[in-house]
């Protein structure tokens, strides 16, 4: 069976799978542009996204196997047939992004981004900082990474509470909250942490209106999606002191652009989109696939299959 492994790491790929697959044909293609005679050949595509163009020349292909966690890049793409078969990789980004969380949250709590301003001005100064036992944190989104936050964040005597589409008891969360009750939610939230898929419900989520119902000493941490928010309505609101910081690992454009207002924003965090990455990454991504291709070999329900009306 040949497999086309579309990614710039895609000779890492293949060196993975081929330690554990020596029946199989795995093709690299560090580029995304594979000549046109292969694709119309290719069952099996692995990778993190598929140009339009290239789909379109893909006449045989039955299944795509997602190297990352969101598929609405997929989703939207006019060549994709309704019989090709969608699966995503989740549970392995959610360890490296719950510890990212964490992270920004202690150091807010504890002040070290300005004590680093201080240390530059050798100024010998004392900062009021928090404990985080008995603050709310707020979890848009309780799947996989939004559990393992709870989780780690119960160590710390945090109040959690959170949303997820149809409320049910989870684990560390003390309270569940359905979307529409987002406003009461909200108004209790030290911390508010997004999680979510990208989805039309979604798109947007966080904006002029629902940031008015945070207190000024709460604090934003996105690691879902950037289009979850309204950028500029979250410049608005840092900047006239309606939050007191906020943390962005994902933007409507990526790679930032290097206009963008958001590089001088106040008590703005940013990173590039690198949360989910850790070290065995790969590894733990063809795991998945692997497990994937032996129940696809088999004719057997495959694992994290992409719901198209509920977008991932």
């Amino acid at each position: 069976m040949k497999v086309l492994i579309l990614n710039k790491y895609a000779l890492k790929y293949k060196e993975e799978l081929k330690k554990y697959n020596k029946e199989d044909i795995f093709i690299a293609c560090p580029q995304d542009n594979p000549p046109e005679e292969l694709l119309s050949e290719i069952e099996i595509i692995f990778c993190w996204k598929i140009p339009e163009n290239l789909l379109a020349y893909a006449k045989h292909l039955k299944w795509i196997q997602l190297m990352g966690a969101g598929a609405e890049h997929i989703l939207k793409l006019p060549s994709l047939r309704s019989d090709i078969i969608i699966t995503a990789t989740k549970g392995i980004q959610a360890e490296a992004i719950s510890e990212y969380v964490m992270s920004y949250i202690l150091a807010f709590a504890n002040n070290l981004f300005a004590y680093k301003n201080l240390q530059k001005e050798k100024n010998w100064m004392r900062l009021p900082r928090f404990t985080l036992a008995g603050r709310h944190l707020a979890i848009l989104g309780l799947g996989h990474l939004g559990k393992a936050i709870a989780r780690k964040a119960s160590v710390f005597n945090m109040k959690i509470w959170g949303t997820k589409l149809h409320p049910e008891p989870v684990e560390f969360v003390e309270k569940v909250f359905p979307p529409e009750k987002l406003q009461e939610l909200l108004k209790f939230a030290h911390f508010l942490v997004l999680t979510l898929p990208l989805t039309s419900a979604t798109r947007g989520i966080i904006n002029k209106e629902t940031i008015s119902y945070l207190s000024t000493k709460s604090y934003i941490i996105n690691v879902s999606r950037g289009e979850v928010i309204i950028e500029e309505d979250l410049i608005e609101a840092l900047s006239k002191g309606k939050l007191a910081g906020a943390v962005l690992d994902v933007f409507t454009r990526e790679p930032l652009p290097v206009d963008s207002p958001l590089w001088e924003c106040k008590n703005l965090y940013i990173t590039p989109h690198i949360s989910w990455w850790s070290e065995g990454y790969i590894k733990e991504t063809c795991k998945i696939f692997l497990k994937n291709l032996s129940l696809y070999k088999q004719n057997k329900p495959l694992i994290y299959c992409v719901d198209r009306e509920l977008g991932y």
